[in-house]
């Protein structure tokens, strides 16, 4: 039984995640959805006739216990979660598939464990990455407890790393951890197909020209995308898109990777 976990603080899920979630279910995979909203947590799946017996809800304190009043980044305390469910699972040796719930899936994951998705860099522009090109993330995580990276140092570290507005201390210093396994980091476009620079993209057009750059960066067309069997899954960039209040456009690349069928 495969399964795969993920974090939602709060009572309701929106509608991304639910639409996210329900591509992995389409693929059989089990969910453990944790949260820090045990009581009056609303499942969506509840009495859903193929998928109620398939999402676990279950409570975000047993791994994390943490004070939501005085830790507000609710972003910043996912990042955390995570880091400390795989330090957990060093102990006890299970499969664990994370995936944030902006991440959807078009097919299912190669039966491998320890990676990590990434990211390219930019490559152009003021912000442009001299050095690397890749960058791992944490948007897709797969561990079996025998790997050699020290979570309790990055959690340690981490809380003592200072954030950036958008990027917690946890996950800046992951980061640079991460970059002694690149044996574990993935392709990017894995994962991430669509660089977060075409993020608007993704809700206003209906394809993508692979003809354009942006930041040094060339982007597939969405045909090619959904042709390629390397490419697992997409990612919304969900925090990008609540910052810009986009309008879903009739047409675009979000309608029609949700109506995708393999």
């Amino acid at each position: 039984m495969d399964k795969i976990s993920c974090l939602w603080i709060q009572d309701e899920l929106d509608m991304m995640s639910i639409e996210c979630i329900n591509t992995w279910l389409a693929l059989d995979y089990y969910v453990d959805l944790y949260t820090y909203s045990i009581d009056n947590f609303k499942n969506p799946w509840r009495e859903h006739p193929l998928y109620q017996e398939k999402v676990c809800v279950m409570d975000a304190r047993e791994i994390y216990d943490v004070d939501l009043s005085i830790n507000k980044r609710y972003e910043f305390v996912a990042d955390r979660f995570r880091f400390e469910m795989f330090e957990q699972n060093q102990n006890v040796g299970n499969r664990i598939i994370w995936m944030d719930t902006d991440q959807m899936l078009l097919r299912t994951i190669k039966p491998i464990c320890n990676f990590v998705s990434s990211q390219f860099t930019l490559q152009k522009g003021a912000f442009r990455h001299t050095k690397l090109k890749v960058i791992p993330n944490i948007g897709v995580m797969c561990f079996d407890g025998s790997e050699s990276v020290d979570w309790t140092k990055i959690i340690n570290k981490g809380e003592k790393t200072k954030a950036k507005e958008f990027q917690s201390g946890y996950l800046k210093y992951y980061e640079k951890e991460m970059l002694k396994y690149p044996d574990l980091i993935s392709d990017p476009e894995r994962y991430m197909p669509i660089h977060w620079a075409w993020a608007k993209d993704i809700y206003t057009r209906g394809t993508l020209d692979p003809t354009i750059q942006k930041y040094g960066l060339f982007q597939k067309s969405y045909t090619d995308i959904i042709n390629d069997d390397q490419i697992i899954g997409v990612n919304m960039w969900r925090q990008i898109y609540k910052k810009n209040d986009w309008t879903i456009k009739t047409g675009s690349i979000y309608n029609k990777l949700f109506n995708y069928k393999n």
